[in-house]
């Protein structure tokens, strides 16, 4: 089963679906995207989808640097990022 999550990126409140039991894990790669998102407005980087799109490939690209055992958490992360930015434009086609 899953449940409806709230979260906020950029001030933007979404809903996300999280599978029941993987709430945790949801909020600390919120937190972690929430980070390089703050940093990149804080470069001077601005515009929702430009800073998504930086803060995003940032994380894979450490992610990918880490050790290859990881690759498996890499592919998680891969994939949720692809359920969030489905999830925006969905958001962003509403607005």
């Amino acid at each position: 089963m899953s449940k409806i999550i709230e979260i906020n990126v950029l001030g933007r409140d979404f809903q996300i679906n999280c599978p029941d039991g993987e709430e945790e894990s949801l909020m600390q790669s919120v937190n972690h995207l929430n980070q390089k998102v703050n940093q990149l407005k804080d470069s001077g980087v601005v515009g929702f989808d430009r800073i998504l799109l930086m803060a995003s490939l940032n994380i894979i690209n450490e992610s990918s640097n880490q050790n290859p055992d990881n690759l498996i958490q890499l592919k998680l992360v891969q994939e949720k990022l692809n359920n969030f930015d489905k999830i925006l434009d969905q958001a962003l086609s509403q607005h």
